[in-house]
């Protein structure tokens, strides 16, 4: 599959979240959280707009956006050094398994270097295929850092 990895801008709004949506309801976040549209919209507008912010968009030949990833940069709790985390990495089943992840990928590590950034980093969350999702991630070189835990607290 041929894509074109791209930043997101203020026009891509809808694709973008028509990605959310899809998102949303195939992961574990449409089972255990509400979905809130002007979030996400809002989210999208600061990721196309704001320094510390940046989104890339997958688009196919026929220009259907076929994935994304939205990241942020932020100080280190400890020091200066800067630190690069995803919000979002998602690609369409139909394009699964196909390169698109891995493109999006390295556009986020490009962004993350020219920002100045010592680490960045990806979170694997959604619940959808997580074993092959992280194999595929530790094999472009990331590294486990952690566990990421939670408690319900609302029934």
């Amino acid at each position: 599959m041929t894509v074109t990895i791209r930043r997101l801008t203020e026009t891509d709004n809808a694709d973008v979240f028509q990605l959310g949506i899809q998102v949303h309801v195939l992961s574990k976040y449409g089972k255990d959280y509400h979905f809130n549209p002007e979030k996400v919209k809002h989210l999208i507008h600061l990721h196309a707009t704001h320094p510390d912010y940046g989104a890339w968009l997958a688009i196919d030949e026929q220009g259907n956006a076929v994935g994304a990833l939205g990241a942020y940069v932020c100080p280190c709790f400890f020091g200066d050094d800067l630190l690069a985390f995803d919000e979002i990495v998602f690609v369409v089943p139909s394009a699964q398994s196909k390169g698109v992840g891995k493109q999006l990928i390295s556009a986020y590590l490009d962004w993350a270097r020219e920002k100045g950034v010592k680490a960045a980093h990806i979170g694997i969350t959604a619940g959808i295929t997580e074993q092959e999702t992280t194999d595929k991630i530790l094999a472009l070189g990331f590294e486990p850092w952690g566990q990421l835990t939670r408690k319900t607290l609302e029934d």
